[in-house]
């Protein structure tokens, strides 16, 4: 039987950015095994520089671990103690807080968690590997179904092989899967698409040929992988695959990669450490270290919030100007960082020093150069925010009726919501 500790230990204490840069904001959360024994979980908090052990997991093994992006109070992983595998939502203090899927006869496995926290998408491992299925199920555990089988017509061993489908993800709006098939083993792998709903799956054919670990950017418009060209790499290519790019990171290995809230960053698994990269030039910016690494087992980057109950009351949307008035939005503690999305236009509020808390009353934020301002008024559970200078997706008009998604985080707490704007680009909640 495994024997799992909760830690609450600050084992490091790494230096910021140096002058000149922002710092990413946010948490990572990663897996790692540090003796042949031993898998630990840890949290890194990147605008605090400090990273914890959250819990230590002894003779049990650890797959994957994922969570959504603007949430991160609760991460999804699967692990295997004995032959018994399980899928399980993780609180940040390392505790379990329930079972998603427990032993169902095959080996579920490498579970992601859609960007609202609402699904999780994991692979369910035929016991002769020919029949690998690819599923979704609601992350209290309800509602499973099939989106995609790899009917693999050869032979396999199932001592020897791994499985044909690995490393499932979101799409931020949900409606799609990206993943990597082994169509044949003795083969290098391939990156698929696939309805959510179910469908035929589509190769994105401009990556190269062993690649692992695709994700999709929060904003929707890009998608960060793995792959091998005599040494593994991080990868940077548009949603479709299109303009494929390497990241160097250092010119070291590269094991597992995912985005930033924000989507400005990637974080990079190396034999080093954690290295975090500015898209904007390719630049290590951070470097995370880890100690006693044998393996990672993958790493997800989030806010640390909870969901609110809160919901957008008024808006007002031009191409220079977006304003928001959200309430049933209360803090409850003075946020260091925050963050708006609407659409595909990420909005962050990231300088921890223009956040002012006033007596524990209101909390303000005012970056002048950004343009960007927010004012939290705790008695009022009411929160304002205003920014200028829109990166709205290119092409889109916002003002056809069409249904936004649009997500406000603030410390730990982040709501989401849609709403549909009339001709004048503005939108008042029906009471």
């Amino acid at each position: 039987m495994f024997r799992i500790q909760f830690y609450a230990l600050i084992v490091c204490v790494f230096a910021l950015h140096s002058v000149g840069f922002a710092v990413p904001m946010g948490y990572i959360t990663y897996g790692l095994r540090t003796t042949a024994a031993e898998n630990e979980i840890r949290e890194v908090a990147l605008m605090g520089g400090t990273q914890e052990v959250r819990v230590v997991y002894n003779a049990s093994h650890i797959y994957t671990i994922n969570a959504a992006p603007f949430l991160g109070d609760l991460c999804v992983i699967s692990m295997r103690s004995s032959s018994v595998y399980r899928i399980e939502l993780l609180n940040r203090n390392g505790s379990i807080d329930s079972t998603v899927l427990a032993d169902n006869g095959k080996r579920a496995i490498y579970p992601g968690m859609s960007f609202y926290g609402d699904r999780i998408v994991y692979v369910d491992v035929d016991t002769d590997l020919l029949n690998d299925e690819l599923r979704t199920i609601g992350s209290n555990g309800q509602g499973g179904h099939i989106v995609f089988t790899n009917n693999y017509s050869g032979s396999l061993d199932p001592a020897q092989e791994n499985p044909t489908i690995m490393d499932p993800r979101f799409s931020p709006d949900g409606k799609t899967i990206i993943f990597t098939l082994y169509e044949d083993p003795i083969l290098p792998p391939g990156v698929y698409t696939v309805p959510a709903a179910g469908g035929a799956a589509h190769k994105l054919t401009n990556l190269h040929n062993y690649t692992q670990h695709p994700s999709y950017s929060p904003n929707g418009r890009w998608l960060v992988c793995m792959a091998w060209a005599g040494k593994r790499k991080a990868h940077v290519a548009n949603a479709d695959g299109s303009d494929l790019r390497t990241v160097d990171v250092n010119d070291e290995e590269a094991y597992y990669v995912c985005f930033s809230p924000d989507s400005k960053y990637i974080a990079v698994c190396t034999t080093s450490g954690l290295q975090i990269v500015d898209l904007s030039t390719d630049s290590v910016v951070q470097h995370v270290p880890v100690d006693n690494l044998l393996s990672y087992y993958n790493l997800t980057w989030h806010m640390g919030a909870s969901m609110g109950q809160g919901v957008v009351q008024k808006a007002k949307v031009n191409p220079k100007k977006l304003k928001l008035r959200v309430v049933g939005f209360a803090p409850t503690a003075s946020p260091i960082a925050g963050i708006m999305v609407f659409d595909k236009a990420i909005m962050t509020l990231d300088d921890a020093a223009l956040w002012h808390n006033k007596k524990d009353k209101r909390y303000n934020y005012k970056n002048k150069a950004d343009k960007r301002r927010a004012k939290i008024v705790i008695k009022k559970d009411l929160g304002s925010f205003s920014v200028k200078g829109l990166s709205l997706f290119p092409g889109t008009d916002y003002r056809t009726g069409t249904n936004i998604p649009v997500i406000v985080n603030a410390g730990n707490i982040t709501i989401f919501d849609s709403i549909t704007l009339n001709a004048k680009g503005k939108y008042k909640a029906p009471k």
